[in-house]
């Protein structure tokens, strides 16, 4: 029986924000579970930590890093496709993909509800 591959690929907008923790540990918890490719859109811009600031914070985790411009037009979309989708190109019958995107990062409320 052939070995499953697990790929990750995840969106990220690392806003300076109590959320921004909550991501990085979480990734920091999940990502090792997956044994292929691992795959990382940063959104980048104003009021956001810089990509290699990113990088650090999730150094040794193995994870390829893409980027794309933060938009509020097309959020998590434009990476997904342009990014994302791309690395992670197979035809494998045994390879398997998780896609997840930070959430709740950007309004109050929504951090509060996550504690």
């Amino acid at each position: 029986m052939e070995k499953i591959k697990l790929n990750f690929i995840y969106h990220l907008t690392p806003f300076k924000n109590d959320m921004f923790e909550y991501h990085i540990n979480q990734l920091h918890k999940y990502v090792p579970k997956f044994n292929n490719k691992k795959v990382i859109n940063v959104a980048t811009g104003d009021n956001l930590h810089s990509v290699d600031y990113v990088k650090k914070r999730l150094k040794g985790l193995d994870i390829k890093f893409v980027t794309t411009p933060n938009s509020d037009d097309y959020r998590e979309t434009l990476g997904f496709f342009t990014k994302l989708l791309p690395e992670i190109k197979s035809i494998e019958h045994n390879e398997y993909t998780f896609f997840g995107h930070s959430k709740s990062n950007s309004e109050r409320r929504q951090i509060e509800s996550h504690k």
